[in-house]
């Protein structure tokens, strides 16, 4: 191969590594969104099974009425 040949397959390279880096940089950005809502669904879905197990109690009265206030969204 010749120098230039191999100069210009170096740069070639070089700029391919640049766009992966920015790629991966990219995935990992989103990939730590997903877990941050992932959490916050599976907080939120804990939440929401709370209000409905509480709801479920055979209470009434004004302590049913507290409860409702509580837990309302």
């Amino acid at each position: 191969m010749a120098p230039s040949q191999v100069e210009a397959e170096m740069q070639e390279l070089k700029r391919e590594n640049s766009d992966m880096r920015q790629y991966v940089l990219a995935l990992q950005g989103e990939v730590y969104g997903a877990r941050l809502a992932a959490k916050y669904l599976d907080k939120e879905l804990a939440g929401r099974y709370d209000f409905i197990s509480h709801m479920h109690m055979p209470e009434a009265g004004p302590t049913r009425r507290l409860r409702i206030r509580i837990f309302e969204f």
